[in-house]
C-alpha cells in the first residue's frame, strides 16, 4: 500500500464519510504529499549554504578564528597565570596579522589586485560575516 500511494499519490475524505469507489477517489486526489521531503531537503540545504559558505572563507582569511575562540573560551582562564599567557599567545596572534595585513600594503597596487587580494583587507572577515548574515536574511525572506 506505501508502495502504490508513493506512485499514485493519496487522497482526501472526511472521517464522516465512506470510502469513495476508485474512479470517484480521481476527483480528491492530493498528489503534493510525495514531493514534501524533497522540498523539505532543499530548504535545509538553503538554510545550510550560508554557513557553509562561511567556514568555506573565512578560512581563506588566515585569521585562526578557531585558535582565537578557543584561548577566549579556555577553562582555566580562571587562573591569572594561564589567563596571562593566552592573552599573551592571542596578542601576539593578532599583532601577526595586524602587522602583516597593514605593512604588505603598497601604495601602486591597482584596483584589480585589490579586487583580487580582497581576503587580505583589514575588514575583510567583518564584511564577510555581514554578507552572510545579508544570505541568511534574504533564505527567511524569501522562504
Amino acid at each position: 500500500s506505501e508502495m502504490y500511494c508513493w506512485a499514485r499519490s493519496t487522497y482526501f475524505v472526511p472521517i464522516e464519510q465512506e470510502l469513495p469507489e476508485v474512479e470517484e477517489r480521481q476527483q480528491t486526489m492530493v498528489s503534493y504529499y510525495q514531493w514534501v521531503p524533497f522540498f523539505f531537503v532543499l530548504v535545509a540545504a538553503m538554510f545550510y549554504a550560508p554557513c557553509l559558505f562561511w567556514r568555506l572563507a573565512y578560512r581563506t582569511s588566515g585569521v585562526r578564528l578557531k585558535c582565537i575562540m578557543s584561548f577566549v573560551n579556555d577553562k582555566a582562564n580562571l587562573q591569572p597565570t594561564v589567563r596571562r599567557s593566552n592573552i599573551q599567545g592571542l596578542a601576539a596572534h593578532l599583532s601577526s596579522i595586524f602587522r602583516h595585513r597593514f605593512t604588505c600594503k603598497s601604495s601602486h597596487q591597482n584596483f584589480c589586485q585589490n579586487v583580487v587580494n580582497f581576503r587580505f583587507y583589514e575588514s575583510f572577515l567583518t564584511y564577510l560575516y555581514l554578507f552572510v548574515k545579508c544570505m541568511f536574511l534574504i533564505n527567511v525572506i524569501f522562504q
